[in-house]
């Protein structure tokens, strides 16, 4: 695009008019663009001798069309906040409950999902899915047609949007007779409607797996013994209310129940004590 009669060595350097559209940077003097979002930027090239000499050129650049960022995170542990829990310990009749969260989203008004899962085991609890506050205003809508979940949201005449990180929604299954031993559900793909109005999808391949309880008191995540991955979740827990990490039945996770927890911290499902509190 330049040339220097003098043959001296050129610098160059590139800018976008709209960085939320396209960013512009030169690498190893080459152009680079970088998408972000559809719509239009002027880019800006300069050259430089280093001499007092410059020239620049402008390029119309037009985004039509922008792969889906960001990406979706599911939490099995029904605390607030994301705890990046997949798998979870249940036993017949406990409800699971699954939050799914955006993760460095772009702009979007609307998203859905679809999830994969046995339903000779699990049973989708009706009217449990409720929409997260990542976008406000948003009306749900729900098709389970036995072991394919749907579930979109979107706004019906508003124009709220959200951007980031954030809690989508949340919803529930039910555990039936037939579970024994292990299950699995898995988020297969997403879809999301852009502020610009328009619709990405992705292909999603997250596991969620249930495993059966094992009888000891602060085995959280079913793999037999109470460690350290169980003290995080524990933790996380400590001081709310939540029927899962309610070792004594009172409704909170305090003292009494951490008392049971250190108890049988280190030990296996074979050894196991539990430690019984005075009243």
């Amino acid at each position: 695009m330049f040339k220097d009669g003098d043959e001296d060595v050129l610098t160059y350097a590139a800018s976008s008019s709209d960085t939320t559209v396209a960013t512009a940077h030169v690498v190893e003097q080459a152009l680079r663009l970088t998408s972000v979002a559809e719509g239009r930027v002027v880019v800006v090239i300069a050259a430089s001798d280093g001499k007092g000499g410059s020239a620049r050129d402008t390029l119309d650049v037009t985004v039509t069309d922008v792969l889906f960022s960001g990406s979706l995170l599911a939490d099995m542990n029904a605390s607030v906040g994301n705890q990046n829990v997949l798998s979870t310990a249940v036993k017949v009749g406990d409800t699971v409950t699954i939050q799914l969260y955006a993760n460095a989203f772009p702009e979007i008004k609307g998203f859905g999902f679809t999830l994969t899962y046995d339903p000779s085991v699990l049973t989708f609890v009706s009217n449990s899915f409720e929409v997260g506050d990542f976008v406000s205003g948003l009306t749900p809508l729900v098709t389970d047609q036995s072991g394919l979940l749907e579930i979109g949201a979107a706004s019906l005449g508003g124009d709220a949007t959200g951007a980031g990180d954030g809690l989508l929604g949340a919803f529930a299954f039910e555990v039936g007779q037939a579970f024994s031993g292990s299950s699995q559900m898995t988020l297969t793909s997403l879809g999301a409607t852009l502020s610009t109005g328009s619709v990405k999808n992705k292909t999603l391949e997250i596991v969620l797996s249930l495993t059966e309880k094992s009888g000891l008191a602060g085995d959280f995540n079913g793999d037999g013994s109470v460690g350290f991955p169980d003290f995080l979740a524990f933790a996380g827990a400590f001081g709310k209310e939540s029927a899962e990490f309610d070792l004594t039945g009172d409704g909170k996770v305090g003292f009494p129940d951490f008392l049971i927890f250190a108890g049988n911290f280190g030990k296996s499902a074979k050894v196991a004590t539990k430690v019984v509190n005075d009243q």
